[in-house]
């Protein structure tokens, strides 16, 4: 822009160039019929960069950061309208759906939030107004560590064949979602497992357990994590019948008798076994198998 004024009888000229460039540098002359005046060099040196400040947050948090904007470059645009042109940048490249930002005056400040951070979202944020860039902040996003809480169970030892059922309950619900895991592994309902998501209380019961389903379960909704001790399950032992004690002296001879046995079982055919082993002819006591129905 170039504009006079006169004053008094006197003229004075100026010449404005905005957003100054580096080509912009040079020697400036003003000249008229009879005058030349010259300006000293005009040197274009880099503007100095404004260092971002390194924020950190957790996932699932928002962010509040106050926006520096020199208001005396922007006097004729009102603060509604600037708002309107600001535009917010993560790593060089405008934003367009995540993060949530809100920005707004507060009547002195610019503010920016960004809303529901994840771990994607880590980067450099700038601001961009009218082609002007300035940081806005170094953003870094820590992963947030679950809270893990420890089931008290009855018993956690179960047999073969039986029903194991684990559950918990939270006075408010931790998360939207909610997933049974065993040593790791996502678990899924199937004909033997159900899972179960209602009034807060997230239960999963396993029919007719193997000794495979042994593990540690544990269910996972948020960022919140309850677990179970270690789950056994081991194989049902067989019921043992109440076999009679029966006390002798030392040197007696002592009768057993065997009934129900199927007619056509010859003596022969019995073996006799002590402490679940065969008593070989040699061994002691000395056995003798008679029939004693013929």
């Amino acid at each position: 822009n170039i504009e006079s004024s006169t004053t008094d009888g006197s003229t004075k000229y100026s010449l404005t160039i905005q957003n100054v460039e580096f080509s912009d540098e040079g020697v400036y002359e003003l000249r008229s019929d009879y005058l030349i005046v010259e300006t000293p060099f005009i040197r274009i040196v880099e503007k100095p960069i404004q260092a971002a400040t390194v924020r950190t947050v957790t996932e699932g948090d928002s962010l509040q950061v106050d926006v520096n904007i020199d208001q005396n470059e922007y006097q004729q645009i009102s603060p509604d309208n600037l708002l309107g042109q600001i535009t917010i940048l993560k790593d060089n490249r405008p934003i367009i759906n995540k993060p949530e930002i809100n920005k707004w005056f507060d009547g002195k400040q610019f503010k920016l939030e960004l809303k529901n951070l994840s771990l994607n979202d880590r980067g450099l944020y700038e601001i961009d107004i009218q082609g002007q860039r300035s940081p806005i902040c170094l953003l870094d996003v820590k992963e947030r560590q679950p809270e893990v809480f420890l089931l008290d169970l009855d018993r956690n030892t179960f047999d073969e064949g039986e029903t194991i059922r684990l559950a918990c309950t939270f006075p408010q619900r931790p998360g939207p979602i909610s997933n049974w895991f065993k040593d790791g592994q996502l678990i899924h309902p199937n004909e033997n497992v159900q899972l179960i998501d209602e009034n807060n209380t997230f239960t999963i019961i396993i029919r007719n357990a193997k000794r495979t389903d042994s593990g540690v379960y544990e269910v996972r909704i948020g960022s919140v994590i309850a677990r179970a001790p270690m789950i056994h399950v081991i194989p049902k032992q067989p019921q043992q019948q109440d076999i009679p004690t029966q006390n002798i002296r030392e040197g007696d001879t002592v009768t057993l008798s065997v009934e129900g046995l199927q007619a056509n079982v010859r003596p022969q055919d019995i073996q006799l076994l002590k402490n679940g082993k065969p008593i070989m002819p040699s061994q002691k006591p000395k056995v003798i198998i008679e029939d004693f129905a013929s």
